[in-house]
Formats: structure tokens, sequence, C-alpha cells
């Protein structure tokens, strides 16, 4: 159901419009209004939010065009057919200004009336409809945006993406402020062995409880990224607080965050196991991300000589 709202200075006129509208189209719209001069409209069209509006032209005080122009700033999607008994070009122009649907001569023919209420009636219908559908895009869109973010990470970690300008374009789409210029990969320790017995639901609780922990230590150090990678590792991006942040500052981050993260699932009670945290180096350019994904992938299998437990930066194997 849609509301309209009739505004002229002749009760006749308006009780007329009245009486033909509930008779033809009370299934469709509901009159929630009718003032005598423009100061009303304005007043009952903040009060009501009608879909559409009836406007006179000539009404003493305040006219049909300007208050129309009054209205169309805080209801710019009202349809205004406007009526006129002058078939003047200046509120004509003024009409096309304003976006009127329709300017119409009096005497209105009824049926030239229904007419061009029931299109625009029609046209709501359409606009309803594409709201929804764009509403229902953008639920779905937005419900689809974190695995959007985890495909364009691992492209970038995979080195997929060549152009910057793309790069960049896809970042500000996804909200991501700060590109990252440092990768951490968190490997848990002795996964195979420490799940050989347990059932699948046991091992997936249990990485998701590593990686609730890995994004709150996370969350402490701005413009970073956590994401699952594979069966026992988690990536770790992380991005520079201000744009010219030196690359020896943002290792420094990297390394307090890496030993943050250890430290939180050491000693978490509820866990029950250690990750080893490798870092990669810091690399400017967007583009070349990937090798810092490799060398930490590179410092994790200095595991074997350390032992767990540990945060191995690249440049100290």
């Amino acid at each position: 159901m849609y509301s309209l709202l009739i505004v002229d200075d002749e009760a006749l006129e308006r009780k007329g419009w009245i009486m033909i509208i509930d008779k033809y189209l009370s299934d469709r719209i509901c009159i929630v209004g009718e003032a005598k001069n423009g100061k009303e409209a304005v007043e009952l069209a903040w009060k009501t939010q009608p879909d559409i509006i009836l406007m006179d032209v000539r009404m003493p005080g305040l006219d049909g065009i300007m208050a129309s122009k009054a209205i169309k700033k805080f209801l710019p999607e009202v349809k205004i057919i406007i009526i006129s008994a002058y078939d003047d070009f200046a509120y004509a122009h003024e009409a096309i200004q304003l976006r009127a649907v329709n300017y119409l001569l009096k005497p209105v023919q009824r049926g030239d009336m229904l007419d061009i209420i029931d299109r625009q009636l029609t046209e709501l219908d359409n606009e309803r409809r594409r709201k929804a559908e764009e509403e229902e895009l953008r639920e779905a869109l937005q419900s689809m945006m974190p695995y959007i973010k985890i495909g364009f990470i691992f492209e970038l970690l995979a080195g997929n993406i060549k152009s910057t300008a793309k790069i960049n374009e896809r970042a500000e789409f996804l909200g991501i402020k700060q590109l990252p210029q440092v990768v951490l990969v968190a490997n848990i320790d002795n996964f195979v062995q420490h799940t050989r017995n347990k059932k699948e639901i046991q091992r997936q609780v249990l990485k998701q409880k590593i990686f609730e922990r890995i994004k709150e230590a996370a969350r402490e150090f701005l413009e970073s990224i956590c994401i699952p990678s594979q069966e026992d590792k988690f990536v770790i991006l992380l991005g520079p607080q201000i744009e010219d942040e030196l690359p020896e500052k943002l290792r420094r981050r990297a390394e307090r965050l890496g030993e943050t993260i250890r430290r939180e699932i050491e000693n978490d009670p509820f866990i029950n196991t250690t990750v080893t945290i490798g870092i990669g180096r810091v690399y400017t350019s967007i583009e070349h991300l990937h090798f810092s994904y490799e060398d930490a992938l590179r410092a994790l299998e200095y595991k074997f000589y350390t032992g767990g437990n540990q945060v191995i930066h690249i440049d100290d194997v």
C-alpha cells in the first residue's frame, strides 16, 4: 500500500479527488492527508512521508512550486504531480527542474489522473522491487566478503596479481586500509601426532580455538589480517601503522606480534599445545608480498633444529 497527499486551496477539488481515488484505487493507495496551502503541505509531507503528492500550483502564501522544492529536500524520491489552472511556461519549466512526474492543466479529466497515478504506482512497485533486489545482493555480498578477502589474500601470497593498481582497487573494495608488507605463519606444533587419536570435530575445535587466540592477539596490532591456511597453519599479515613506517620498525612489530601469539597459545589451559611462528622479511612493494610468505615458510623449516614453541625470523637462521 502506498500513500498520497493532496494539496489544493480549493476544498471542492480536494474532496473530489479524495472520492475518486477512494473509489478506484483504494486497494493500492491510502490518502494520508490534505492540505490547503504550501505551508501545510510541507508540514504534512514531513509528518506523513507520502509516496505521491498531488500539488496545486497557485495557492496563497507558499505556492506549489516552492512547497515542492522544500519537500524534495527531505523527500527526494517522492512523486509529485503538479496541477495548474494556468498554461504558464515558467511554472512548467520549474516543474521540470523539480523532476515532477507530470504537469497537468485544470480541469483534469478523471481518467487522465487515474492513469497517471496508476503509472506512478507501477513505477513505485518497480523501484521497491529494485531496492529489494539490491538489498538482497548487498546482503549476499556482505556474507561472502570474508571468503572474497581470503581469496584475495591467497592470490597475493601466490604472487598471482601483478598489477599494483588492481591490488589497490581490490584492497579498497575489501576495506583494507594499509596493505600488508610482512607475513607471519603460525604452525601448530606436532599437530598430526597431537590429534592422531581425536575425531575430526575435535581437531576442528582445536584449530578454531587456536585461530581465535591468534586473532585476539593480532587485534592489538593495527593493520593485521589473519586467515587459516593449511591444515596446521595460519597466516598473519601485518601492514605499516603509518604509510612511511620504516621496514626495521615493522620487523620489530612483527616479532612482537609473533611472540604475543606464541605466549597466548602456550598459556591457554584449554588448548594444551604450542605454535611456532615463522616471520618473513618486510617487502614494501605489495606485488612482492609472496616473497615474505615464502620467507616465513622457510623460517619454519628451522623448527627441526630449534624445537617448537619458537618465533623464528628468516634473517636469524
